[in-house]
């Protein structure tokens, strides 16, 4: 194909160049991207960057697509919400803050666009972290919250020991008539066993089903054998480890063996 918009002449024209750099970034095979992106030097327009950006981060390339975001803050490009977001959620993977920090400033100034994907990867970059001031910043001026929202603030908040802050939120989303689903039970047992609030975290195992329906998943036994085994209750934990209605994964078999070695 490649080759025959070269052969019909329009091979260097901006949407058709742009065109291939998405076709081959989204098939992997960033060579390609890069001899082409290197030949568009002087015809690269903001998709062109976008394009390269999403498929170095696609491709794993962190490194590059970071490298590359920064020449694009360089050359004053303008960076899309789905760029945007792509590179927040590689710099949360590696804990990345300041270029984190330094993206979301140049988002700012280019005026982008908030919108949920937007605030949701901002919430959930300062979160991993470990920056939960910043992130509940983010989650305070946002108009509308959804549950994916309430649920990157509170897992973010167990996770970096604001356990009670956690559940704080917890008790918000409820009181804004949103239902808890299980990924917002995960971050609430968890924010109970790294409070020490043993009791208040077998009540809420138990309101899964009798309350919300849900039925409690492997990672939500993992946290309660945690919850059982940071307060010392061995012979609960046991007992409640043999009652599982799952079967035990090797997350809560090394849960069970460190709570054993702690006691």
């Amino acid at each position: 194909m490649h080759s025959l918009a070269e052969n019909c002449g329009v091979s260097e024209d901006t949407c058709v160049e742009n065109a291939f750099l998405s076709l081959y970034s989204k098939s992997g095979d960033m060579e390609s991207c890069e001899s082409l992106f290197a030949g568009m030097y002087y015809r690269r327009d903001d998709v062109s960057w976008n394009s390269m950006v999403a498929g170095y981060v696609q491709d794993g390339l962190l490194s590059k697509a970071m490298d590359l975001v920064w020449l694009m803050m360089h050359n004053d490009q303008k960076m899309d919400c789905f760029t945007f977001t792509t590179v927040l959620s590689a710099c949360s993977s590696v804990a990345a803050l300041e270029r984190g920090m330094k993206i979301h400033a140049w988002g700012i100034r280019s005026q982008l666009k908030p919108d949920v994907v937007v605030e949701s990867s901002l919430v959930d970059m300062y979160s991993k972290c470990g920056r939960i001031d910043y992130a509940l910043t983010v989650f305070c001026l946002m108009p509308v919250k959804n549950e994916y929202f309430w649920n990157a603030m509170i897992a973010g908040c167990a996770r970096h020991g604001q356990g009670r802050k956690a559940l704080e939120l917890f008790n918000e989303m409820r009181d804004g008539n949103l239902e808890p689903d299980h990924v917002t039970f995960v971050g609430v047992l968890s924010a109970c066993s790294h409070a020490c609030l043993m009791e208040k975290g077998m009540n809420y195992f138990e309101s899964m089903t009798k309350k919300h329906g849900l039925v409690p998943r492997v990672e939500h036994y993992s946290c309660v054998v945690d919850l059982l085994g940071r307060a010392g209750e061995i012979d609960r934990m046991e007992d409640f480890f043999k009652k599982m209605s799952v079967s035990p994964n090797g997350l809560i078999w090394r849960t069970v063996l460190g709570a054993c070695c702690r006691s």
